[in-house]
């Protein structure tokens, strides 16, 4: 273990042997001759901030494409200062990105180069790949009928929320698994028709659960498994539970508001399991499963050997690497790398098949052997865009990481002066949000968003759902066309908005009332309900002893459960909970202190 100081923001960071021990195993070997990945010099919160402002995932744009005038809808902003050119045409044989391939100029520093090759070559509008009819979707593949879906894979019919997996007809919902029919959902497994709810598996039919597992017709509850029509964790009968159902749903917004309100508090009253881990194994983080080795991670499904990292799926052996995975393996220093990639190092949209490429971006398709390159496709042995022989290419990149080692270049990420974003357009300001000032001083670009204003004579306001249903009134139609037609204005942040036919229907179906807030601020809600990727060294509340100053401090009071201290840091408890006071388990969780109590895994199933 080696203790380091933060180049950036000078707080004292942990390298782990763990983390030397990945390092290692990435060494980059060019025709025999090896090179070490330096130790990261920044803290893991810097390098995170720095790769994440390369990631737009929600700021869409219509604009033109800058070689056809075409009209698209983009993640690019119209100012932005690279050539953004339509998916079709990028894909298409209008252009040779080999035709911006030129010579390595050792006298000059080779990001200096890397910036110049960049701005030359396009870039496509949008990262998508296999989608139909899903043109508002982004960082997404084989999506079919999906509208405003980010971060996505193998879904279809959904609708306003991202981190989508294998999932269908679901609205306003982050990281749902294998569901179906769910609405305003984070972070759920294998459920249907479950809605406002967080933290699920194998849920059916429900309303307002956190934590639940097994449950089918429940509402307001909280840490339950295997149960059957409860109400704030009170048995009812069958009869109960619908009469109950039928009241919520159709009451008034002042009713349901109420009963929401008792819902929180007794969320509020309930313990939180310390992290959202399930079958896994050896795993610290959260929002994280069918995995194992997983250290400090978000987002983490079906995979292996992961570390700092996030909206990872089916991959092994990744370090610091924002999106997406899928069948890959051997990645460090990068964002949006998957589809079936092996050994990739400080790259940025680089998938599909790709192996041994460094420091590249939105190369794909089989490119293989390729260093410093920007918009290759099935290319290999190529350096800053120039074809060489394989002879050529051992014989010239070592000499390039040499040179990076001695400008000190190597092993670091992209500046973020090279992001195409703004870093107000980035997943960076709703994790770590600055003020544009110190965004700038940081070396970040910033986007200025024209302040948009909005003059309607009359807004719409949606009736209650059962008016739009046919089956019950007979005027539905008419009503439906009203809706569609009407604009809405936003409870919370007054923009106004409008609701599409696809998400009617959806509520309609299901019994859901027409929102009143903006999708933007439904997400910000529900980005809310997500922790952070900041992690808390906690002592289990179990038995909590409320007037014990050192928890009121953070510090580390010594409890002990029969015969053995306990210091442990991923959860699990090695003895049993006969300790009488305070728990004395300590864990890393992303709940930190005054979120509410918080248990160990062990205090937690018991």
């Amino acid at each position: 273990m080696i203790n380091k100081n933060c180049s950036r923001c000078s707080v004292d960071f942990v390298v782990t042997d763990e983390d030397r021990e990945f390092l290692d195993k990435m060494e980059v070997d060019i025709g025999g001759r090896k090179f070490e990945l330096p130790l990261p010099n920044m803290c893991r919160d810097c390098r995170s901030k720095q790769r994440m402002t390369f990631r737009n995932t929600w700021a869409l744009y219509r604009r033109k494409c800058d070689t056809t005038g075409q009209d698209m809808v983009s993640m690019f902003n119209p100012d932005c200062k690279y050539k953004i050119y339509h998916r079709d045409i990028w894909y298409s044989d209008v252009w040779d990105p080999m035709q911006y391939g030129r010579e390595v100029d050792f006298s000059r520093s080779f990001f200096d180069q890397l910036q110049e090759l960049f701005l030359a070559v396009p870039l496509f509008h949008n990262s998508v790949a296999d989608d139909e009819n899903s043109d508002f979707s982004n960082n997404s593949n084989l999506l079919k009928n999906c509208y405003m879906t980010q971060d996505s894979t193998e879904s279809e019919n959904c609708l306003y929320g991202n981190a989508f997996g294998f999932s269908r007809d679901c609205v306003d919902c982050t990281k749902v698994i294998n569901c179906e029919g769910c609405y305003e959902v984070v972070n759920a497994y294998d459920c249907y028709g479950c809605y406002y709810s967080t933290n699920l598996k194998n849920c059916r039919e429900s309303y307002w659960l956190d934590g639940c597992v097994g449950c089918n017709n429940c509402f307001g509850c909280k840490n339950l498994n295997n149960k059957q029509y409860y109400i704030f964790n009170q048995s009812r009968t069958k009869d109960e539970y619908e009469k109950f159902i039928e009241l919520y749903v159709n009451g008034d917004k002042t009713y349901r508001t109420g009963i929401e309100g008792q819902v929180k508090n007794l969320w509020v009253s309930e313990p939180s399991r310390f992290a959202q881990v399930y079958s896994s194994e050896d795993c610290t983080g959260d929002y994280i499963g069918d995995s194992r080795q997983v250290k400090d991670c978000l987002l983490v499904d079906n995979s292996e050997n992961i570390r700092y990292s996030m909206v990872i799926n089916r991959s092994k052996d990744f370090m610091d690497v924002e999106s997406f995975g899928l069948d890959s393996e051997r990645v460090y220093c990068s964002v949006t790398v998957g589809l079936n990639a092996n050994n990739v190092c400080f790259c940025n949209e680089v998938w599909e098949n790709v192996a041994n490429v460094y420091y590249s971006w939105f190369c794909g398709q089989g490119a293989k052997d390729c260093f410093g390159c920007a918009g290759l496709r099935g290319k290999q042995y190529c350096i800053l865009n120039k074809q060489y022989s394989k002879e050529e290419y051992e014989e010239l990149v070592p000499k390039i990481i040499e040179h990076m080692q001695r400008t000190g270049e190597w092993g670091k990420f992209f500046p973020m002066s090279f992001s195409p974003f703004g870093y107000n357009e980035t997943i960076a300001n709703e994790y770590y949000p600055l003020t544009k000032e110190q965004a700038l001083a940081m070396g970040a670009n910033w986007c200025d968003k024209p302040e948009l204003q909005y003059s309607f004579d009359q807004y719409y306001q949606p009736l209650p759902i059962r008016q739009y249903d046919p089956q019950v009134n007979a005027g539905a139609q008419g009503e439906i066309d009203k809706c569609l037609q009407g604009v809405i204005k936003c409870d919370v942040a007054g923009r106004p908005f409008r609701i599409i036919s696809q998400e009617l229907y959806f509520y309609i179906k299901r019994g859901l009332p027409v929102p009143t807030v903006h999708p933007d601020e439904r997400r910000r809600v529900r980005n809310r309900d997500i922790n952070r990727a900041k992690f808390f060294k906690r002592q289990c509340d179990c038995g909590k002893i409320t007037d014990d100053p050192s928890h009121a401090t953070g510090q580390a009071p010594s409890y002990t459960v029969g015969q053995a201290e306990l210091r442990m840091t991923n959860g699990e408890r090695q003895v049993g909970c006969d300790h009488g006071g305070r728990c004395g388990n300590w864990f890393e969780t992303t709940y930190e202190l005054g979120k509410g109590r918080v248990y160990c895994e062990w205090c937690y199933r018991e």
